[in-house]
């Protein structure tokens, strides 16, 4: 599944082999920036391009994956960032990460909202759901911005290949169709006042 999206700052759109670099330098070579994440930061340019080759590109193929390089607007071609949803019947489950130059300035808020919409408005999903670590306040402040609630805690494997019993305590937020659209549809197109 493919999308294009523009927001005030931001274009949401298919990854390209060729973003490998800007991927690697921008997020997937930073050990902080991968923190958070199912994978472990890349030790290479050679390893983004092969988990571009390998997990995304593919993903994008299939009708139940929506992964989405984030770029800005004046720099569409170098990529900051990703946000990806899994279309699982009724419900999308979304992750997303981002560069560390590109932090605190609203972005995320402005990717994840636009996503949002996407979803809401061009797939049959009735809620999204996304969760964060609580060890990672950030993400769950992006994701409240964005209109999501906390539902409960769930534990999750600190990364995909760890082991069953390596997991950390994590909140489990959805947003609904009908909440969204009882916020007007959008929840953060703009940058965030802090």
């Amino acid at each position: 599944m493919e999308a294009y999206i523009e927001t005030p700052r931001l274009i949401l759109r298919a990854f390209r082999l060729q973003d490998a670099q800007s991927m690697f330098d921008s997020y997937c070579g930073d050990e902080e920036a991968a923190r958070y994440m199912p994978w472990y930061a890349h030790e290479s340019v050679q390893q983004t391009e092969r988990d571009l080759r390998e997990r995304l590109l593919p993903r994008q193929a299939s009708d139940d994956w929506l992964p989405l390089a984030i770029a800005e607007r004046q720099r569409p071609g170098h990529v900051i960032g990703s946000i990806g949803a899994f279309l699982n019947g009724d419900v999308a489950e979304l992750g997303y990460v981002l560069g560390r130059a590109w932090w605190n300035k609203g972005y995320m808020s402005e990717a994840l909202a636009a996503m949002v919409e996407h979803l809401f408005i061009h797939t049959p999903v009735q809620s999204i759901a996304a969760w964060y670590e609580w060890a990672n306040p950030a993400s769950g402040a992006v994701m409240k911005k964005c209109g999501f609630v906390y539902e409960k805690e769930l534990m999750d494997k600190r990364k995909a290949d760890s082991p069953p019993q390596d997991t950390v305590p994590c909140a489990y937020c959805r947003l609904w169709r009908g909440q969204w659209a009882a916020r007007g549809g959008q929840a953060a197109h703009g940058r965030e006042e802090e």
